[in-house]
């Protein structure tokens, strides 16, 4: 009841599609009057919240940014089966700043290379991201809360997965035949399993953080298939563990002892403490580096102004 309050309440205030929502090759939007604008074919933005019933938007057009600037795409139907947002056969597309609801798939990602998912919500869906036969990608800054499955990579490799936050999720991260990517800099807070490995190996693993259930008797909740080996560290810092035990005799914040997390996995520099992750994007890195370099350089004009004859 609950839930479907919610759904009225959102369909009063959102774009109603009957269908999926098309960003075609040539660059135009499908069916036309859908809450999605451009002015350049390259930056598609949404104007409004979306409801459908089935899928949602599919993108088919190379070199594309679709940015729900802060709205949400919901899934109103029986959610079996259904995509949130699909990307198939496609280089360089980017999709960032969307609140999913209700999915199979929040964001399918297919045969695909420098695809980047940035700076979504994805919440009670099956799949939060799937990248099946994709490389090269970025899935950065995205929060999965409640899913059955947070991340899933298939048969992908060269990837990078960094700031993410998976909580309260069946599996925060899913690795099936995939190999060769980074995971960095992520939260895995309260799942049943924080990664399962399906034949995976060669993923480097650092600065990420652990915390596990608590419960008597339980192992850390990563499962291995397939006898899979992967590396978890870069060589100076492994990752934070909430049930690691360890000492620190020269205060250096890496643990005196290697910790185990399965036969043939290691993290060698476990973390004492959990890594601290930045919250801001880079860019806003980038803006502060800026202006700090000006202030720098407005201070030593100055001086150099006090000091000349």
């Amino acid at each position: 009841m609950l839930f479907s309050g919610i759904i009225c309440s959102f369909r009063a205030k959102a774009g109603i599609a009957d269908e999926a929502i098309y960003v075609k090759a040539d660059g135009s939007i499908v069916p036309t009057g859908s809450p999605i604008s451009t002015t350049d074919n390259i930056t598609y933005v949404l104007t409004e919240n979306i409801s459908v019933p089935r899928d949602g938007i599919v993108v088919q057009r190379n070199n594309t940014i679709l940015d729900a600037n802060g709205h949400t795409l919901l899934c109103t139907g029986n959610s079996i089966g259904f995509f949130g947002i699909s990307v198939t056969n496609l280089s360089n597309v980017t999709i960032r700043n969307f609140q999913i609801l209700n999915f199979t798939r929040s964001i399918d990602v297919c045969c695909s290379s420098n695809t980047t998912v940035s700076g979504n919500n994805m919440n009670d869906t099956r799949t939060g991201v799937d990248f099946y036969f994709s490389f090269d990608c970025r899935v950065t800054g995205n929060n999965f809360t409640c899913t059955s499955y947070g991340l899933a990579l298939d048969a992908s490799s060269g990837n990078i997965l960094s700031n993410n936050n998976m909580t309260a999720c069946q599996y925060g991260l899913d690795l099936r035949f995939s190999s060769n990517n980074t995971i960095v800099q992520n939260n895995f807070f309260y799942n049943d399993c924080n990664i399962a490995f399906w034949y995976s190996s060669e993923n480097r693993f650092f600065q990420n953080n652990f915390s596990s259930k608590e419960c008597v008797g339980c192992q850390e909740p990563i499962s291995n298939h397939g006898s899979s080996v992967n590396i978890w560290d870069n060589g100076l810092e492994g990752n934070y563990w909430s049930r690691y035990n360890g000492t620190d005799s020269n205060q250096d914040d890496i643990g005196d002892e290697s910790y185990i997390i399965s036969e043939n996995n290691t993290d060698h520099y476990p973390l004492m403490a959990q890594y601290v992750i930045p919250e801001f994007p880079s860019l806003h890195v980038l803006a502060f580096f800026i202006i700090a370099t000006l202030l720098v350089m407005i201070v030593c004009k100055r001086k150099h102004l006090t000091r000349a004859p």
